[in-house]
């Protein structure tokens, strides 16, 4: 028997695999992995303390609901509740945040932690300034929200996510790590795939004309005031609604 058709067949597997594979197939792994893009737990004060608050939330939560899940560092963690609620109240938000996290502190906790038991119909994800912060490569960045976005798919195939751009940062447009921020984002967006992941950059809309960040909108131009997270939330709102479907 001739080996061609064999290969063949086997190739046309291969390839079938690699099409399927979910999320984020412009930003495939690569070897070796970045630690930016492999899980594992971070030398934080307080770690240990914050994962099992998360723990807790999982399972304190109502099981019988669906619920919205946000995905971060201390951005999200840090939410303005009067706003979160007022906004996104009706699709019971959870806030999945860690303080300090990076892309491999929250591959780590979304590959261990049960969250899938929350039943999420939808997962907002904003991760990556503190890669940013700590001297990352922008496709090292990308690829650990890459495999995010694999592992809420593999884990969670009905969630739909909606993938934030890294918020701007910095005074103005000269800022360095701002500038490192917009170049994460130029790779992240082909994250996007139809009927699965929305990528949106809300960034600018948090700017002023001149492309400031002012500090009422970021008190130390990185975390979010509560007119921030208003003016956040009213960028992403319509998004929310049609993911949720109404």
């Amino acid at each position: 028997m001739s080996i061609r058709p064999i290969l063949a067949a086997a190739c046309s597997l291969i390839a079938a695999h690699a099409w399927a594979a979910p999320g984020c197939p412009a930003l495939p792994p690569r070897v070796p992995m970045p630690p930016d893009a492999v899980g594992a737990p971070l030398p934080l004060p307080n770690w240990d303390a914050a994962v099992t608050q998360l723990r807790q939330k999982i399972a304190t939560a109502d099981p019988t609901s669906k619920h919205l899940l946000l995905i971060g560092d201390s951005i999200t963690a840090s939410w303005d509740p009067p706003i979160l609620n007022m906004f996104f109240g009706r699709y019971a938000p959870v806030l999945f945040g860690l303080s300090g996290d990076t892309t491999r502190g929250t591959l780590w906790r979304l590959q261990t932690l049960d969250w899938p038991a929350l039943h999420p119909s939808v997962a907002i994800v904003l991760i990556g300034t503190n890669n940013t912060s700590a001297g990352s490569a922008p496709a090292d960045t990308a690829l650990g929200v890459a495999e995010i976005i694999r592992t809420l798919r593999q884990r969670a195939p009905e969630t739909k996510v909606l993938l934030l751009g890294l918020l701007p940062r910095g005074p103005d447009a000269a800022d360095r790590l701002r500038a490192v921020n917009t170049q994460v984002n130029t790779l992240i967006a082909a994250c996007a795939a139809p009927g699965e992941v929305v990528y949106d950059d809300a960034g600018p809309k948090l700017l002023g004309p001149d492309g400031r960040l002012d500090e009422k909108v970021s008190f130390d131009r990185l975390h979010l005031t509560p007119m921030g997270y208003y003016m956040l939330a009213t960028a992403i709102t319509p998004l929310i609604v049609q993911l949720e479907g109404g």
